[in-house]
């Protein structure tokens, strides 16, 4: 439903885009090397934030096409994501891909996660806290949302948020808003 500062609906993706999902995007342009093996059902990682927002514009022109109606593909705003994020208040119990270290020994948030996988929130998000933390358009930059796996568990939630200078990382993905209004 509507929310997080928008006045209409809009659908956001259920799943961090996955490097397989990205590697159409890497095959079909020239922005990207194409990732194999077992890391292509992990969150899209290491892709700065212009690179990602070219997927989404690439993403768009591309089902825009098929469709034969405009579609728009985003980055979710700060405020989009965060209201995806809560759900209406729906929230599983705090299983994420986090942190969880005991006696100095890491028990949980070893590395990324396949991103298919992971706790949903009510209205179906996956990793949407933990995992890999993701871009958000923030006023005129970006930030990242959710932490990710190297975060405590005690400060991974809906609310963790952070300014990013939007370059590439290890622990930074995304997922894609789809504009219904």
């Amino acid at each position: 439903p509507a929310g997080g500062g928008s006045t209409d609906s809009f659908a956001i993706g259920k799943y961090e885009v996955s490097q397989r999902d990205f590697n159409v995007f890497c095959k079909a342009t020239t922005q990207c090397k194409v990732v194999l093996g077992s890391k292509s059902r992990l969150p899209a990682t290491r892709i700065a934030a212009q690179v990602a927002e070219a997927y989404a514009k690439w993403l768009s022109e591309t089902a825009s096409r098929a469709l034969k109606q405009k579609v728009v593909y985003r980055l979710p705003t700060s405020a989009e994501w965060e209201h995806a994020a809560n759900a209406g208040g729906s929230q599983p119990e705090k299983k994420f891909n986090c942190r969880v270290t005991s006696g100095g020994n890491i028990i949980a948030g070893h590395d990324l996660i396949d991103a298919t996988s992971g706790q949903q929130n009510g209205w179906g998000l996956a990793n949407y806290v933990g995992n890999a933390q993701e871009f958000v358009r923030d006023g005129g930059g970006f930030a990242a949302r959710g932490g990710d796996f190297e975060v405590p568990l005690t400060k991974c939630d809906v609310s963790t948020s952070q300014p990013h200078s939007g370059s590439a990382d290890a622990t930074t993905g995304f997922r894609l808003v789809r504009e219904l209004g």
